[in-house]
């Protein structure tokens, strides 16, 4: 399954409710570290989906999210 893509209202939801870690994966399709870090990020994801939770904010779909985060 892989990290699962987030919007602000869920991500949100997530950061307030989750009991596990959260990792919180910021990309852009132009960037091309984030797209060699994917595939690592998604069998992460896949093989600690009982430890932690990893989930996706794509900056071009939701920039405000960025913003918000302070990620640039």
């Amino acid at each position: 399954m892989g990290a699962r893509e987030v919007d602000l209202d869920e991500l949100t939801r997530v950061l307030a409710e989750e009991a596990r870690p959260v990792l919180v994966d910021f990309w852009g399709t132009w960037c091309a570290p984030c797209r060699t870090m994917r595939p690592h990020l998604d069998r992460i994801a896949e093989a600690h989906q009982a430890d932690a939770q990893v989930v996706a904010v794509n900056v071009d779909r939701f920039p405000g999210v960025a913003e918000r985060f302070e990620v640039q």
